[in-house]
């Protein structure tokens, strides 16, 4: 008797388990699915494809208005079209939406080209110091921080990214002509020309 309870209760926990495993699985193959849009839009973007991009996002986005990531791949697909004005607007009402911006460093890339285009410098630095904390050796990232620094007159915080930007193998040349941009501006020509010669 006490054999027969305990097979039953083995093939109760059995059960359960496998339902639960399904159920899982289950759920798992239905985001997998419904994700299908998103991944496809993602897809059209890496591909350069930013017209069907943004046409896909617009479809997918009438049914789902609060998709956030759909959001932040059409505000992609509007930097890369040279539509910064539009995407500067998707990128801030996401970031509204969120409280400060999703961990998406794709998007803070490019939110950071759109907000160098249109001179807005104290959000594109910000956006750029962020982006800086996860890649702190990243020479596109150093190169942008200290531009829009540079626009904003911080020279000192300028100096100290476009010196990161110099120690990178391949980028000294670079450096130098922001170097000596910096020190052109702050009115110390000698030491101008020092960094560009």
């Amino acid at each position: 008797m006490a054999a027969r309870e305990k097979s039953n209760r083995t093939h109760v926990v059995l059960l359960m388990a496998t339902i639960a495993a399904g159920t899982g699985v289950g759920v798992w193959g239905f985001i997998w699915w419904q994700d299908r849009p998103v991944r496809t839009i993602s897809a059209l973007l890496d591909a350069e494809e930013y017209e069907q991009a943004m046409r896909l996002a617009d479809q997918f986005l009438v049914d789902h208005p609060h998709d956030t990531r759909t959001q932040l791949l059409r505000a992609r697909a509007f930097s890369a079209l040279g539509r910064h004005t539009e995407a500067d607007s998707v990128f801030q009402q996401v970031a509204l939406q969120s409280n400060g911006f999703p961990d998406d460093v794709a998007a803070l890339r490019d939110w950071s080209v759109t907000l160098l285009h249109l001179k807005k410098w104290p959000r594109a630095a910000s956006v750029m110091e962020t982006l800086a904390q996860s890649a702190p050796s990243d020479p596109e990232i150093l190169y942008r921080l200290s531009v829009a620094r540079i626009r904003l007159r911080q020279y000192e915080a300028a100096l100290e990214s476009t010196r990161q930007l110099a120690a990178i193998p391949g980028h000294e040349d670079q450096a130098n002509v922001m170097l000596g941009t910096i020190h052109h501006d702050r009115g110390n020509r000698r030491a101008a020309l020092d960094a560009w010669v």
